[in-house]
């Protein structure tokens, strides 16, 4: 047998027979090589019948909704219009807990938003208290009541009825109650009193709310 001469190119291959392939390159255009039984996974075409019922149907949805918010809407507006012809508007009637737990709400979030100064400027709480006494006898008396237990003259006859301090002490804060001593509440018996310093409103404020202390309820 007769062997090649091997070159230095092929020296590590020479004499040595090649082994057979057994995994062959396809072609470029045939189908790639599956699983037994299964097909190639493609993805379904989309008509364009199909594209055009699925818009139809997410338009349908958007103004069943818009419909629906309509509805709830007017349907809120209708009980809320129901719910004031019904309420007695007069000064005679109670105001409800819900009405009183709701304004109370709202004028708290007010005054907050306003941001009044909280910071006391009184000093002496002895003389302050007393002073406070004298403003509350000329300036509060008729509608929060003078007598210790007793109600005012003007109890019953504002809605909301004025807070009887003389029965029950105001909870304070101290500065939300001097702001309301000088500016008042829109819309109730609360008048304001603007000729009221700043430190006036405070002795009141600590008067009605039966505090001691010049810092008063924060």
């Amino acid at each position: 047998m007769r062997i090649a001469k091997c070159t230095n190119s092929d020296r590590l291959t020479c004499g040595v027979p090649k082994r057979q392939a057994i995994f062959t390159k396809p072609a470029s255009n045939s189908p790639l090589p599956t699983a037994v039984g299964h097909k190639p996974l493609t993805a379904p075409p989309i008509s364009r019948q199909t594209a055009q019922a699925a818009i139809r149907t997410m338009i349908r949805g958007q103004h069943l909704g818009l419909t629906l918010f309509r509805v709830i809407a007017a349907t809120t507006v209708l009980l809320i219009v129901v719910g004031l012809l019904t309420v007695d508007v007069t000064a005679d009637a109670e105001p409800s807990s819900a009405e009183r737990w709701f304004a109370s709400l709202l004028l708290n979030a007010k005054i907050r938003s306003i941001r009044p100064n909280k910071l006391s400027p009184l000093t002496q709480a002895d003389e302050d208290l007393e002073r406070g006494s004298e403003l509350y006898e000329q300036r509060c008396g008729f509608c929060h009541g003078v007598a210790r237990g007793k109600l005012a003259p003007f109890a019953k006859s504002f809605s909301p009825r004025p807070p009887q301090f003389v029965i029950k002490p105001a909870q304070g804060p101290t500065w939300r109650d001097a702001y309301v001593i000088q500016h008042g509440v829109r819309w109730t018996g609360m008048p304001a009193f603007r000729s009221l310093s700043e430190a006036d409103a405070w002795r009141l404020a600590l008067y009605v709310e039966g505090e001691s202390n010049p810092n008063g309820k924060q």
